[in-house]
């Protein structure tokens, strides 16, 4: 009698939660998010709303396998919209759907070539700003803040397209346009170093021009153009997670949920390292049989590069001639590219 009466009890603890209230419990919006996290990511706890024992995965607990769905965040500072579920205290407004949708932050690689898995990339993403704002008038600045990297003519000047930080803000802009278009000049800004990184095996030696720069990144898929953050910044520049994070991304959403792309930008839980959350996968052409509790670990290759050429683009700069824009300057001075000081040689 007392093994059965354990095991009832065992049963019984497996399958329900410890539903401790939250602030947004009342909010339609909220509880439905709250309901779909619980249902599909089960080996995850919420703020309020964990299990009352830990779930095992059965026999597939080993290292092959993890929950789908990563941790989210339950402390108090985390940042908007970045948090659990159940940390959300009501539904959006309009005005906040409104600006989420249209943020000008974006997660980005810090490298020339677009980001491709068979080829080699910057270790990790950052946030930058990556758009001027709506009511922003000049539509060339517009237009070159949102370039990526690989869209930016060599002929311009080089130094317009490196990534550059506010030291005062702790804010990351994309490039000097978007730096120029949010309206922030301040005067201590740092700019992202740029370096030519390549894998194991690479050889060659310093590259002599911008141009050899987009044809060596073009042709050898072991080498990339990449920024490096200045390493006086490395407290308040942290790494993000580069994932879908919007509603019908993948152009294979059918039928519009004003609900479910709301859920999708409400708070963070990477689903299956692509998706922001388990709302952001069933918004971009997946529907709930889709949904998987466990998957299988991300294989992790470490490639440590032998070769990495840091570049002074400021000596790479040649007018259309070929003569070198600096040829013009006294001894100690230095072409300035941008007329502000923080692009002067340090």
């Amino acid at each position: 009698m007392a093994s059965y009466t354990c095991l009832v009890v065992v049963v019984v603890c497996y399958s329900i939660y410890c539903r401790a209230s939250y602030q947004g419990s009342g909010d339609a919006a909220i509880s439905g998010m709250v309901v779909d996290f619980q249902e599909m990511c089960p080996y995850v706890d919420l703020c309020y709303s964990n299990r009352t024992q830990n779930v095992t995965y059965g026999s597939r607990l080993h290292f092959e396998y993890q929950p789908c769905c990563s941790p989210c965040k339950c402390e108090d500072d985390c940042d908007s919209y970045e948090c659990c579920p159940d940390k959300l205290e009501s539904a959006m407004t309009y005005q906040e759907f409104d600006s989420v949708m249209n943020s000008l932050v974006d997660c980005v690689y810090p490298q020339f070539r677009a980001y491709h898995s068979d080829k080699f990339n910057s270790p990790r993403p950052y946030r930058y700003i990556s758009r001027c704002p709506t009511g922003y008038t000049n539509v060339t600045t517009k237009e070159k803040c949102m370039r990526t990297i690989s869209e930016f003519d060599f002929r311009e000047p080089l130094n317009y397209m490196v990534p550059i930080t506010s030291v005062s803000l702790h804010v990351n802009y994309m490039n000097y346009y978007c730096w120029l278009c949010n309206g922030d000049l301040d005067d201590t800004l740092e700019p992202w170093e740029p370096a030519m990184v390549c894998e194991v095996g690479y050889t060659r030696g310093m590259l002599r021009s911008a141009e050899e720069i987009r044809e060596l990144v073009d042709k050898d898929k072991h080498c990339n153009l990449m920024f490096i953050a200045p390493s006086n910044m490395s407290a308040y520049i942290k790494p993000c997670l580069k994932l879908i994070s919007q509603c019908n991304e993948t152009g294979l959403w059918s039928t519009y949920d004003r609900s479910l792309e709301e859920a999708c930008l409400s708070y963070t839980s990477a689903y299956n390292t692509s998706y922001k959350n388990v709302h952001c996968f069933l918004c971009n052409g997946h529907d709930r049989t889709d949904n998987e509790e466990l998957c299988k670990s991300p294989d992790v290759k470490a490639t440590r590069p032998s070769f990495v050429a840091l570049l002074d683009f400021n000596n790479l700069e040649q007018d259309s001639t070929g003569a070198n824009r600096n040829s013009n300057c006294q001894p100690q001075e230095h072409y300035d590219q941008l007329t502000v000081s923080y692009f002067l040689n340090r």
